[in-house]
């Protein structure tokens, strides 16, 4: 059974810290992205079928991996469940420093 947390994944024996974004596809479909934030293959060993590395050591670019889950991913519910009550904390905390006169700084990129 794999668990979504809020700053990694896990299947019970392997963890792989990721990030979240949702609905990111060039066609508009609704999805879910998880981004690695480590260089292993942690995320890969989860999501097999879908996990994909665009790594060329040729040309020096190195790319931690990903995995996009569409609405016909038996993991889509709970993984978009979770990536929705992150970005929901990070609005309330936004609106809550707005609130209190505090000046407001938001980072999406670090959850």
């Amino acid at each position: 059974m794999i668990k979504f947390n809020r700053y990694y994944v896990t299947n019970g024996t392997t963890k792989a810290r990721v990030s979240y974004s949702l609905d990111n596809h060039v066609n508009g479909l609704r999805c879910v992205t998880l981004y690695a934030k480590d260089y292993s293959d942690a995320l890969g060993v989860i999501f097999r079928d879908i996990y994909v590395n665009e790594t060329d050591f040729q040309t020096d670019y190195f790319d931690k991996g990903r995995v996009r889950m569409f609405e016909d991913h038996p993991c889509y519910a709970a993984a978009r469940a979770r990536a929705e009550a992150i970005e929901n904390a990070i609005a309330d905390r936004a609106t809550n420093r707005l609130l209190s006169g505090k000046p407001v700084v938001v980072n999406l990129y670090a959850r």
